[in-house]
């Protein structure tokens, strides 16, 4: 099973590729045995969870076996952490998930930074307790200042232990170098979300935008960070857009 490979940072990693699922939206909302079976034919071997609907989660652990992926991570809402922690942690455990990634926060006011703050502080050690990791995934706004002047993403880093998954694309939305942030942020990076556009919400397949693609992957491969593909976009169909993105992976790895 691929989630039983050892993905300790080193040169010499296997550079096996995730895909959120996300971008097979138009698929998994009906049919999540069908998303998990069309990422594994075209080549992934690690998915990210966006949600699970009614799915269980031994239909899940079913599913992952059959098709051969590893649940690399799960995004999740730091409140529905906060109050269904027993019941979160024990479905992640079941499919074999230990990496959680709050994917926002509410972050328009001090008041409610410091309240992200002290839920993620709170959150670690009970997850670590439970042998699970806490991320966070960024968006653009994260990085510009709220109405009272404070950056959230800045505020995590320095008032936290969260781990970070880098989304490289909103960085690169935010003006800001992704090269920069996944050398200062160093072991701290576990995943980042590797995607491509032309710096809005319109997303493209990869190597078809503006975001410094190649060079992300590059210094990804370097550091021995996991890379996760995420598409914003379904042109015309999450499954299209998916391939294009592996086949663009296949392209440039040397």
């Amino acid at each position: 099973m691929y989630n039983e490979i050892d993905y300790k940072r080193s040169g010499g990693i296997a550079m096996e590729y995730g895909i959120q699922m996300f971008s097979l939206r138009d698929v998994f909302c009906t049919d999540m045995e069908k998303a998990l079976k069309v990422a594994s034919e075209i080549g992934y071997r690690a998915v990210e969870f966006a949600q699970f609907g009614d799915c269980t989660s031994s239909q899940i652990k079913e599913w992952l076996h059959k098709y051969n992926l590893a649940p690399w991570s799960s995004h999740i809402m730091l409140e529905d952490l906060q109050t269904n922690f027993e019941k979160t942690v024990a479905f992640h455990k079941e499919i074999g998930c230990t990496d959680l990634a709050i994917c926002c926060v509410c972050r328009d006011s001090k008041e409610q930074v410091e309240a992200a703050v002290n839920g993620i502080n709170e959150m670690i050690p009970k997850l670590e307790a439970e042998g699970m990791s806490l991320h966070f995934h960024n968006h653009y706004w994260d990085h510009n200042p709220n109405r009272d002047s404070v950056i959230n993403f800045y505020e995590l880093v320095t008032r936290t232990n969260i781990q970070f998954e880098l989304d490289t694309y909103w960085l690169f939305v935010a003006g800001l170098d992704p090269i920069v942030f996944l050398e200062k942020l160093g072991d701290r990076v576990s995943f980042i979300h590797l995607k491509d556009g032309e710096g809005g919400f319109n997303g493209l397949s990869l190597g078809k935008g503006a975001a410094p693609v190649e060079k992300v992957y590059k210094k990804a491969k370097e550091l021995g960070i996991r890379i996760i593909v995420e598409s914003e976009g379904c042109n015309p169909t999450g499954p299209d857009e998916i391939k294009r993105c592996y086949d663009y992976l296949m392209g440039i790895a040397q």
